[in-house]
Formats: structure tokens, sequence, C-alpha cells
């Protein structure tokens, strides 16, 4: 039973750098759509991709 529940674990640390990475490229993803629509003179969606990556 103890492996059972090791290999449960040891497959659930395996996926989090994914999970990770997966976020950090939403958040990189939002901070340059905010850039793009700053420099175009959306203030709004610049402010709300902000907010998305926060």
């Amino acid at each position: 039973m103890r492996f059972v529940h090791f290999g449960a674990g040891a497959a659930l640390l395996a996926l989090l750098p994914v999970a990770a990475s997966a976020q950090e490229d939403e958040i990189t993803e939002a901070l340059d759509a905010a850039r793009s629509a700053y420099e175009d003179g959306d203030i709004q969606f610049a402010i709300d991709e902000l907010d998305f990556a926060r």
C-alpha cells in the first residue's frame, strides 16, 4: 500500500514543473499583451492584462 501512495505522490510532484511553466507562460503573455496594448493607446486593456498577470 505504501508504494501506491508513493507512486501517486511522485506523479504529482513530477507535474509541478509543468504547471508552474504553464502559469509563467500565461503571465508572460499577459504582460506582453499589456505592453502592446499600452503602446497602442488601449489603456483599459493594458490595465486588464496587468490585473490578470497579478
